[in-house]
């Protein structure tokens, strides 16, 4: 999330541009196409904090903007013009950061990104900010959960959003090459990502398969993934999985243990799953453990068991650039009373895949 923090006069407030999710089961789908409302909302920054570090538990980058005085003063103006404005919120072409880029591109042209994609996060904005000069200090509020023990992911160095990647291996046994490609990523594999907690993020995720012998085909699709271990570790997707409609929900709990900055830390969690795949209802139990060494490993274990399926799965991640992977996985499926798997062009008891590759970030 990207906000302003407006200080002055002794008083210290935030300029928040947001939606609510909490409306409906589908608010992040409607936000996604653009039928989600945006808000623009100006409250005490004491109130802020209060609500990022200590009830959400997440930590604040502060960055101080290069403004000069008539910059500031057009920029106020601009924000009393905002005063009870609603507009369509849209995650990836006009969400909080666009907002905030837009209000401060109108004071000085410079603070617009020069970027080839159609949208920019808030990490990759506050690169933008500091490879551009436009920003003078840089200050960093830990999460109340550190209890005194800052855990530090520097921001600044990490990978870009959108990703690509290829990867060849086996699966049952015949060889297979995937390609696979989301617009904006954010995956529990890969090193070198911007948060401390494990957090997953997937818009338009598209990954597509060349079997040995058959053409190529869609493996998973996915409009929105999200997913984020933390005290309360929530799970949420719509999409296709193998040509079936997949659609889940989920929330569990989960332990992050972060060591100081280059140094690495784990990750546990338990998440109960409510959904549909494959045409047919399903609930199942999914356990994981993730451990990382700084900034450049990356490995974790996971197993579920389900009322259609039980999976295991497993993975390494290797950096070999600032925004690119080496990135090994292996998943088997394995059917559950009695059934058999339903994915299209392979009817069997189950399914083991292992594969490796690279992915690239950009």
């Amino acid at each position: 999330h990207s906000f302003l923090k407006i200080s002055g006069d002794g008083r210290e407030n935030g300029l928040s541009y947001f939606t609510n999710l909490d409306e409906s089961f589908f608010a992040p789908v409607k936000s996604l196409f653009g039928y989600g409302t945006g808000y623009y909302i100006v409250q005490p920054y004491s109130k802020m904090l209060n609500n990022y570090v200590y009830d959400e538990k997440r930590s604040i980058w502060e960055f101080k903007l290069v403004l000069n005085e008539e910059e500031k003063s057009a920029l106020k103006q601009k924000i009393w013009k905002l005063h009870g404005k609603k507009d369509s919120y849209k995650f990836i072409t006009h969400n909080c950061n666009n907002a905030i880029e837009n209000l401060l591109g109108i004071v000085n042209p410079e603070f617009i990104s020069k970027r080839k994609k159609p949208y920019i996060t808030p990490v990759e904005y506050a690169q933008y900010l500091y490879s551009a000069g436009k920003i003078q200090e840089i200050n960093y509020r830990p999460a109340y959960n550190s209890k005194g023990k800052i855990t530090l992911k520097n921001i600044l160095e990490a990978k870009k959003t959108a990703r690509l990647a290829i990867l060849g291996g086996k699966l049952n046994g015949k060889s297979s090459v995937y390609f696979e490609f989301s617009p904006v990523y954010q995956d529990m594999r890969s090193t070198g990502d911007a948060y401390p907690a494990e957090m997953e993020t997937k818009l338009l995720y598209l990954k597509l398969r060349k079997r040995q012998g058959r053409g190529i085909s869609i493996s998973d699709y996915a409009l929105i993934r999200l997913k984020a271990i933390r005290d309360i570790s929530t799970y949420f997707n719509l999409g296709y999985e193998e040509d079936y409609l997949s659609a889940a929900t989920g929330i569990g709990a989960g332990v992050v243990r972060m060591l100081p900055a280059g140094e690495g830390g784990f990750s546990a969690y338990f998440l109960p799953i409510a959904g549909i795949r494959h045409g047919t209802g399903y609930i199942e139990g999914e356990f994981g453990f993730i451990s990382r060494i700084g900034s450049l490993f990356k490995t974790g274990i996971s197993a579920s068991a389900g009322t259609d399926y039980h999976s295991a799965k497993a993975f390494l991640s290797i950096s070999l650039d600032r925004n690119v992977d080496f990135l090994a996985e292996y998943e088997g499926r394995y059917a559950g009373n009695g059934d058999r798997i339903g994915m299209k062009g392979i009817s069997s008891d189950n399914f083991n895949s292992i594969k490796a590759g690279v992915s690239f970030f950009f």
